[in-house]
């Protein structure tokens, strides 16, 4: 059975974020695991998430605006968005680079992380390291 995907569900996601949304994004607390089996499902899981948070990223660069005051004051939901994308982007990777090692190379997900790493850590970033390099 084919599952429909409203087109606007990102606008939707986007319209549940409130000021008072956590900019975090994931927990940072991790999850251990000593079974293979789950470790490499939390790994293709966080190398996924690395990978979409990228994207994300990415993309919302592009459609943030010249000024930051103007971010603050009319577009605190896309603010949300991006600091998430960063911090989710981070926390991924970190894991990964602490408790995916092995597992990596047999990762169903593998072409994602080799591209997002053709990416660059450097190029997925937050407000307070975009609009200094905007100028």
């Amino acid at each position: 059975m084919k599952s429909i995907i409203p087109a606007d569900i990102p606008y939707r996601l986007l319209g549940q974020m409130k000021q008072g949304t956590s900019l975090y994004g994931l927990s940072n607390r991790g999850i251990n695991s000593k079974n293979n089996h789950e470790t490499m499902e939390l790994t293709t899981a966080y190398i996924t998430t690395m990978y979409y948070s990228a994207l994300s990223n990415l993309y919302l660069q592009s459609t943030l605006p010249n000024d930051i005051a103007e971010v603050d004051a009319q577009m605190p939901r896309l603010k949300i968005a991006f600091e998430r994308s960063f911090a989710d982007f981070t926390i991924a990777s970190k894991w990964l680079e602490e408790k995916g090692g092995e597992f990596i190379s047999t990762s169903p997900a593998k072409q994602y992380y080799d591209e997002v790493r053709g990416i660059g850590n450097n190029s997925i970033k937050n407000i307070s390291t975009f609009y200094p390099q905007k100028t």
